[in-house]
């Protein structure tokens, strides 16, 4: 079968009566068939033309081979105001926004002319006087002697599509909430300063410098769970436009993140952005009102500068970044200059922070003994469990360096806990060796009464088989005092237990007989403070003599620690001392040389005065 496509023709017929019979019937008829399917698809094909000119949404002007106008359509009335009957014959300058010079249409027309078209964009007025931007494609129209016919300019209005880049180039290098610039952008800029820097100094030029300010609201968390965060979003706005006032045009400021801000001074040392940032805090320090809510705001500023704080824009960023942090460490509301050495010696503690935490994981955490001697037949009650550390890369870290680094990155609550049990798995050692009458003093942090909780204390006891009453829990006075935290509740849960607790460094705190009377604790220890000039100062004798009738009178017992002298052993005898822990007898020692100090009759005899 074959397939046969059909073709519509238009056709056009004229005909007549040539032939009529007698009785006036017609028998012949001629007539002309034309076919016209040509004429009226062109016919169709301008209509189409007419209606895709009138209703595209491109304007569309026609001009003939002097530049005057022959027609436009719809879209062109609409965009530019003007109707078809106002423009018809003028010369389309009629629409010039004067945005552009002669020099402009010169080229233009002359690549119209040259090459047949032109494409661009440029600025034209409407009829009500407004400037728009538009982009628009001009096109030459030639017969076939090469002969102008016409110029047909399409174009559409750009302004809305031009004014959304505008936003969408606005916010990808500024902060949507304070307008400042962002961190992607001001990282670009410091970078775009360093390779200017370079190139003046290839050129030829003296060495350049430029600094950058890391600044932080101090404590603006506090604001957020205060008042929530609409007013925090409203003072880090007005935080903001304080800063750009206070900046001049060559000064960049940016939004780096939270409630971080980053200022670029470009060809300014540290001593001058050091200068500057005394200036900013000032303009800072006045209250500032949001809501009818007044804040007195403080800031922590880092300043690093090119090319001494580093030589790429990462380096900069960074050193800024942790000068500051290094102020906030030194109490906040103030300036810190980046120093190398200061980075290097905190860089060295997070990988000792690291090292640390493998260690407690691991339980590599060392737990040594201190003896506690009774004076009066010399010979050991008690010990102190000491923390120990020897560190695989370093050796032995004191105490003080990595209990503040627990307490720092919240590791307090798993050391308190490896401190605690193995301190009981000793006593309970000490016990089953037949030193039953031996009591263990167990230091416990105020971060661990505050951050966790202690019931664990009891299943360790449990665990070993230790009586309550063997077991002493030191807390200095700050964590005896701070009701808060609820450590009267959990003290007053200990004494029911039986387990005893002793109030250390007596005497250094500002509310000591404030601790006494709130706690009631069983022993006090006084801080070797006020024993190591004991001999010589009247101010510390009198002091711990004070202590001493305090103790007799509240029935409790008193720890003097810190005793390295046979004189003040015989001075605290004298004063009625009960208890003495200290170098004269024994630093804090392993478990085996523990042993060996209780398996002595007496560690020290003490001769009377």
């Amino acid at each position: 079968m074959t397939n046969i496509s059909c073709i519509e023709h238009w056709f056009q017929c004229q005909g007549s009566v040539v032939a009529v019979n007698a009785f006036g019937d017609t028998e012949k008829v001629a007539g002309v068939l034309t076919d016209i399917t040509d004429s009226v698809s062109t016919v169709q094909r301008l209509n189409l033309a007419k209606t895709v000119f009138d209703n595209t949404s491109e304007c569309i002007v026609i001009t003939d081979s002097n530049n005057h106008i022959v027609t436009v359509n719809q879209s062109f009335e609409a965009v530019t105001g003007y109707s078809g009957e106002e423009v018809i014959g003028k010369d389309p300058r009629i629409l010039a926004s004067g945005f552009h010079d002669k020099a402009f249409y010169e080229e233009m027309w002359d690549c119209v002319e040259h090459t047949g078209q032109w494409k661009g964009r440029l600025y034209n007025r409407r009829k009500n006087g407004n400037v728009y931007p538009e982009e628009m494609t001009i096109n030459k129209v030639e017969d076939d002697n090469h002969e102008v016919v016409n110029y047909v300019g399409v174009f559409h209005d750009i302004s809305v599509r031009q004014q959304t880049e505008k936003e969408l180039l606005f916010y990808a290098n500024n902060d949507a909430l304070t307008t400042v610039m962002n961190r992607r952008c001001f990282t670009e800029r410091v970078e775009q300063e360093i390779n200017s820097v370079c190139e003046q100094v290839k050129k030829g030029g003296c060495n350049q410098e430029f600094s950058v300010l890391f600044i932080d609201l101090d404590d603006f968390k506090s604001i957020n769970d205060l008042y929530g965060h609409d007013v925090g979003d409203k003072l880090l706005k007005h935080i903001a436009e304080i800063l750009l006032d206070f900046c001049s045009k060559e000064t960049l400021v940016c939004r780096y993140g939270g409630d971080e801000f980053a200022i670029l001074l470009k060809g300014k040392s540290s001593e001058f952005a050091k200068q500057y940032a005394r200036k900013l805090m000032r303009a800072l320090s006045v209250p500032i009102l949001i809501d009818a809510l007044q804040f007195n705001v403080t800031i922590s500023i880092g300043i690093s500068t090119y090319p001494e704080s580093g030589v790429s824009h990462q380096a900069l960023l960074k050193n800024a970044d942790y000068a500051m942090y290094e102020q906030k460490r030194n109490g906040r509301n103030g300036i810190s200059i980046y120093d190398a050495q200061l980075q290097s010696e905190y860089i060295r503690k997070l990988r000792l922070k690291d090292r640390l935490i493998k260690a407690i994981t691991e339980k590599k955490i060392q737990v040594y003994y201190q003896p506690i001697v009774d004076i009066e037949t010399g010979k050991i009650c008690k010990f102190e469990a000491l923390t120990r550390w020897f560190d695989e890369e370093e050796g032995y870290i004191s105490p003080v360096i990595f209990i503040e680094m627990a307490e720092t990155y919240g590791l307090i609550g798993q050391l308190g806990r490896v401190v605690f049990e193995q301190a009981c798995r000793d006593l309970a050692y000490m016990h089953n060796q037949g030193y039953d009458d031996i009591c263990m003093s167990i230091n416990r942090s105020v971060r661990e009464f505050a951050l966790y909780d202690q019931k664990y204390i009891y299943d360790i006891i449990d665990e070993h088989g230790l009586a309550y009453n063997k077991i002493m829990i030191e807390i200095t006075e700050s964590a005896a005092l701070d009701e808060g935290n609820n450590i009267l509740e959990l003290l007053s849960e200990f004494a029911q237990k039986g387990i005893c607790v002793a109030i250390d460094d007596f005497g250094t705190g500002y509310s000591s007989m404030s601790a006494i009377i709130a706690n009631k604790p069983n022993v006090i220890k006084i801080d070797r403070n006020f024993i190591v000039d004991i001999e010589q100062s009247v101010e510390s004798q009198i002091l711990v003599s004070l202590v001493m009738d305090m103790s007799r009178k509240l029935h409790l017992d008193v720890v003097a620690e810190g005793v390295e002298t046979k004189a003040q052993l015989q001075l605290l005898s004298k004063m009625g001392c009960h208890y003495i822990q200290g170098f004269y007898f024994s630093p804090a020692v392993n478990i085996d040389a523990a042993m060996v100090l209780l398996k002595q009759s007496n560690v020290c005899a003490i001769t009377p005065c």
